[in-house]
C-alpha cells in the first residue's frame, strides 16, 4: 500500500479492508401502498447481490458491487476526483463499525414472498398479463 496515498485517508478508513464502503451501494425506496408494489419489490430480490431491508415503514434497497475504481491495494484510484457522494461520505458512520440496523431483511424471492403472503392485505395481486 503507498504510505502516501493512505496518509490521504481518514485514521479510521486506514484499516479497513477490504474497503467496505467501496463493494455496495444502498438506496432508500419508496413505502409501497399497494401488493403490486411488494410485488415489484420481488423483482429486485432475483437479481444477484441484492438485498432488501425494512425498518419500521421504511424500506432500503443494498447492492452488493465492488467500485470499479477500489484498486487492488483497496484504495480508490481517483481520490483526488472522486465523485461528490464518495467525497461526503462520513467514515464515522461505517458499517463496519454498527451495521445500520433493520427490522427486517430479504435476499431471496421466496423470503419476501412468504414474508408478503403473511404480511400485505390482498397479496399476490393479480399476475395474470
Amino acid at each position: 500500500m503507498n504510505p502516501l496515498r493512505l496518509q490521504l485517508l481518514p485514521t479510521k478508513c486506514q484499516d479497513c479492508q477490504p474497503a467496505l464502503c467501496c463493494t455496495y451501494w444502498g438506496m432508500n425506496m419508496l413505502t409501497p401502498s399497494c401488493p403490486e408494489d411488494y410485488d415489484d419489490f420481488l423483482w429486485y430480490v432475483l437479481h444477484q447481490g441484492v438485498t432488501l431491508f425494512k425498518n419500521g415503514e421504511d424500506w432500503y434497497l443494498k447492492v452488493d458491487a465492488r467500485c470499479e475504481q477500489l484498486g487492488k491495494d483497496d484504495l480508490c484510484q481517483i481520490y483526488d476526483r472522486r465523485p461528490r457522494i464518495c467525497r461526503e461520505y462520513d467514515p464515522q458512520e461505517c458499517d463496519k463499525d454498527a451495521p445500520a440496523p433493520a427490522d427486517q431483511e430479504f435476499s431471496s424471492f421466496d423470503q419476501l414472498e412468504q414474508w408478503c403472503l403473511e404480511n400485505v392485505p390482498g397479496f399476490p395481486p393479480n399476475r395474470e398479463s
